[in-house]
């Protein structure tokens, strides 16, 4: 006679294993539930403790940490959402939150004052405000003064006798001839002035800069003083800048020395001798007489 068959258990074994694991994955959800909290409580007493640190290390330089409170708890935030979830350590990640900020906004402090003094002195500030022309009204008022005085000595010349008109109109296209010669000269001396004043309102703008990229935190600098700084010295510049050309300017810009000898050489056969001692007035008795009494008649007295 046969034997009953084996009871099936396997619905029972079934049951109890799935149980199991529920209970491990409860388990396990609780140990992660546990270390998240944990965590976030660490994350949050450090971002706390961070902010605090922070305001002290504004406090420490001297500054209002209530005025820059804003830009240390966006930091703070950032900071935050940098951290890693469940990081053993996240207080780390805060440790030179205050110094971060300052820095940033420090930086941006000094970023700010260099881009108002752009704005008075940019790139070429010194070439476009003292043009490479600036002296030439000056230029032309000396080249014209002293040419003036050339062509009053060929006039008097001219009027005493020494030359005839044909050999002042050859002094006169001598003299005008020399202009180029006279202009380039006075130009270069003209040129070392202006380099000079450009150089003067470099070294505005360069100081200005130097202050403003080492300015702290908090330090009072107004770009605006640049602008106001650059106004005085470039009107200053321009008022004395043609005393300045003149103070340089050589007497002799055009050589009336040899005038003379070119009007001489240039009369012709028919015109009067030419007497280079009667160019400095020197007369002797028979040019006297003979201006005295310029038909050679004796006089009855």
């Amino acid at each position: 006679m046969g034997g009953r068959p084996p009871e099936d258990h396997s619905a029972d074994v079934a049951r109890i294993e799935a149980q199991t694991a529920a209970d491990a994955r409860a388990a396990q959800a609780a140990e992660e539930a546990k270390k998240q909290k944990m965590f976030d409580q660490k994350i949050q007493g450090a971002f706390g403790t961070g902010i605090g640190d922070a305001e002290s290390y504004f406090a420490s330089q001297g500054l209002d940490p209530k005025q820059y409170l804003s830009q240390i708890r966006q930091k703070a935030n950032t900071v935050r959402g940098n951290v890693p979830n469940l990081d053993a350590n996240p207080g780390s990640y805060f440790s030179d939150l205050g110094q971060q900020v300052y820095d940033s906004e420090q930086s941006a402090e000094r970023n700010r004052d260099l881009r108002g003094i752009d704005e008075y002195a940019p790139a070429g500030f010194e070439t476009s405000r003292i043009g490479d022309k600036s002296a030439e009204d000056t230029i032309a008022a000396i080249l014209g003064e002293q040419e003036n005085t050339g062509g009053d000595y060929i006039t008097n010349l001219l009027k005493r006798g020494v030359i005839t008109t044909g050999g002042a109109d050859a002094a006169h296209k001598n003299l005008v001839g020399q202009e180029a010669t006279a202009r380039s000269k006075l130009s270069e001396l003209a040129k070392g002035i202006i380099e000079s004043g450009r150089a003067g309102a470099t070294d505005i703008a360069g100081k200005a800069r130097t202050r403003a990229s080492n300015e702290k935190l908090g330090d009072t600098f107004d770009p605006n003083t640049v602008g106001t700084d650059l106004s005085k010295y470039f009107a200053d510049f321009f008022s004395g800048l043609g005393t300045k050309v003149r103070g340089v300017a050589p007497t002799n810009l055009f050589d009336t020395s040899g005038l003379a000898n070119v009007a001489g050489a240039s009369q012709g056969a028919g015109n009067n001798a030419f007497n280079p001692a009667a160019i400095a007035g020197i007369f002797n008795e028979d040019d006297k007489n003979k201006d005295n009494n310029p038909l050679g008649t004796t006089s009855p007295f």
